[in-house]
């Protein structure tokens, strides 16, 4: 059987391609309005923010004592792109790049792994740092309502509070 008689009889078979073609179009609109799709979906930035406390300690103390010490735990993990570290009245705040297309979960597990180990160094009243991944859930709201009607904007502004409290009852 050469190519010529597959092709002229392919070309009579117009019946079965049409039913193909309809039945592969229905197929792809089913599995099209099954997917789900999310507007914003959770990406990670790989960037870790450190956050310390340390009750009554003025910005020298908290430099010297926490963020400093911080600083040299964390900057030999490997693929760190950049770190900032800034120090105010009681609190030390550490922000940090990993370079893109790396294992964001495991580096932000040994940064983790890293602070923990060095708690010992910081002094006692210091509050165990909250070491926190950058996502987009970090920035966007769970929900957003818009309300709308023949109502004033005070009624409007009173339903969206009431909404707002049974919303936030929800488990």
């Amino acid at each position: 059987m050469n190519m010529k008689s597959v092709v002229r009889f392919s070309l009579k078979q117009k019946i079965f391609y049409n039913l193909m073609f309809v039945l592969m179009t229905v197929a792809g609109f089913l599995a099209m309005s099954e997917l789900p799709a999310e507007r914003y979906p959770n990406v990670n930035f790989g960037e870790v923010v450190i956050t310390t406390v340390y009750p009554g300690a003025s910005p020298t103390e908290v430099e010297t004592l926490v963020t400093r010490k911080l600083e040299e735990t964390i900057e030999n993990v490997e693929n760190i792109e950049w770190i900032s570290a800034t120090s105010f009245p009681e609190r030390s705040y550490i922000r940090l790049k990993f370079v893109d297309d790396t294992d964001y979960d495991y580096l932000y597990n040994e940064v983790r792994f890293k602070i923990l180990t060095m708690m010992g160094e910081l002094p006692d009243e210091v509050d165990p740092p909250e070491i926190n991944n950058v996502t987009v859930d970090d920035f966007l709201p769970v929900i957003v309502v818009n309300l709308g009607g023949q109502h004033s904007n005070r009624g409007l502004a009173l339903m969206a509070e009431e909404l707002k409290t049974s919303l936030q009852k929800l488990p």
